[in-house]
């Protein structure tokens, strides 16, 4: 595209004339995102170590699979 002087002007430079500050931007947005994922990681870390503890229990919410041929129950008792 020509602009009023006569200079040919790249179609992105007209679409966009802050470009340079939304690259910035971005880099920010995903530099918080590479802090956050890094926090992921060690709470996934956490979460292993406790389920590697409580492995030795065998049913730490205090249920246990059906067993075979129990028959069938209903909380509302009917």
């Amino acid at each position: 595209m020509l602009a009023p002087t006569g200079v040919r002007v790249p179609l992105w430079e007209r679409a966009c004339p802050r470009w340079g500050r939304h690259i910035q931007h971005q880099r920010r947005l995903t530099h918080r995102h590479r802090e956050q994922a890094r926090s992921h990681r060690k709470a996934k870390a956490k979460t292993e170590a406790l389920r590697q503890f409580l492995q030795g229990y065998a049913f730490p919410c205090g249920s246990e699979p059906a067993r075979d041929g129990a028959g069938t129950f209903s909380i509302n008792g009917a």
